[in-house]
């Protein structure tokens, strides 16, 4: 009687080791997976916003993490895995930051200014300088569920040191 008891008490507990081990997998599974989309999910935009960037034209583009997608544009998922997150832009790179979960980063091919360009467009013809002033002031831009953003390719007519004139495309982002 003894043996069977321990051996019923050896098979319940081989059988409780067991079901842990699967659900642990299965869990560090479903993380992994989660890991995928955040990642997926920054360079969706950094090749969104490349993409626009490569245009030799004016275009625009709203993102929006509108709930109800009501608004016409690219939309963002809300969550990943149940929780909202943030999403960084600087001039050479998304970030999506979801607390507790890291940083995701993807870099951008062609850097991206941080500021609208209607700031400037009352001007015929900007010095380099000035933008490199605006960019110091503007090094990053963070959004988070319900706030939406444009990123917009821009000619603008630039003056540099080596050139008197020169018309040029440059990527915008900043908030709708």
């Amino acid at each position: 009687m003894l043996d069977w008891i321990s051996a019923k008490v050896g098979m319940i507990f081989a059988a409780v080791v067991i079901a842990g081990s699967l659900m642990g997998f299965f869990a560090w599974q479903r993380e992994n997976f989660e890991d995928i989309q955040r990642q997926q999910t920054a360079d969706f935009i950094a090749n969104q916003i490349d993409h626009l960037s490569s245009l030799s034209g004016d275009g625009k583009d709203l993102f929006t993490f509108n709930i109800n997608k009501e608004l016409d544009g690219i939309y963002l998922e809300p969550e990943i895995g149940g929780d909202p997150y943030e999403i960084m832009i600087t001039p050479n790179h998304v970030i999506l930051d979801q607390k507790g979960e890291g940083q995701f980063i993807s870099s951008l091919t062609r850097k991206v200014h941080l500021w609208n360009p209607l700031t400037v467009m009352s001007l015929d013809v900007l010095n380099d300088t000035f933008l490199d002033r605006l960019d110091e002031g503007n090094l990053s831009l963070t959004f988070e569920l319900g706030q939406d953003f444009y990123v917009e390719s821009r000619s603008l007519n630039i003056t540099t040191a080596t050139s008197p004139m020169e018309r040029i495309y440059l990527t915008f982002v900043y908030p709708a």
